[in-house]
């Protein structure tokens, strides 16, 4: 008889509810939490930096910009076509360089910014989490976490700049030929 009443107390048993399961329960709310919670804030203070590292690049290319401008006026100035068809074609070259940082720019420019509307929701669902009594599980409070890596920011594969046109170098030479005789 003890065999049939444990197995009717394991057949009802396994009929009732369970009071919390691993899907309903709450994202830990202690140090481990916090811990998360700063390592993110982290990773955002670096996405910022690395965001101010690529305008400062965007600058030093433009001042590089100006600069072979600067030497090719002075070159053709001086008669000398085959130093400034060079400073003109350096100068080509580089406003490629400055065109695919300024699109990598503005793609982690986005990364940043998703990364952050993450981690506010992260802390909003964190904070409310906490301000709920212990009892009744949080909805939705697990539903949007950051997932962004430091990885995931960069810009996805960056394209070699293309061949530069001869083309453009010739007609750039002929403008300033034109603005120079004047």
């Amino acid at each position: 008889m003890p065999n049939l009443i444990d197995k009717l107390n394991v057949l009802v048993q396994s009929r009732l509810p369970r009071r919390t399961s691993r899907r309903d329960r709450r994202p830990p709310l202690g140090r481990r939490a916090d811990r998360e919670l700063a390592r993110l804030r982290k990773q955002v203070e670096q996405a910022l930096a690395d965001d101010d590292r690529a305008e400062a690049e965007l600058a030093a290319l433009d001042r590089e910009i100006r600069d072979w401008d600067t030497q090719a006026d002075a070159a053709l100035a001086a008669g000398q076509e085959a130093t400034a068809r060079h400073a003109i074609r350096q100068m080509k070259l580089v406003e490629q360089r400055r065109a695919i940082a300024a699109a990598e720019l503005d793609v982690r420019r986005r990364a940043t910014a998703e990364l952050i509307r993450q981690v506010n929701v992260y802390e909003a669902a964190l904070a409310q989490a906490r301000q709920q009594p212990s009892d009744t599980p949080t909805p939705g409070a697990e539903a949007e976490q950051p997932v962004l890596s430091g990885s995931d920011r960069a810009a996805p594969g960056a394209t070699p700049p293309a061949p530069l046109d001869e083309r453009a170098v010739d007609d750039d030479l002929a403008r300033r030929r034109a603005r120079l005789s004047q």
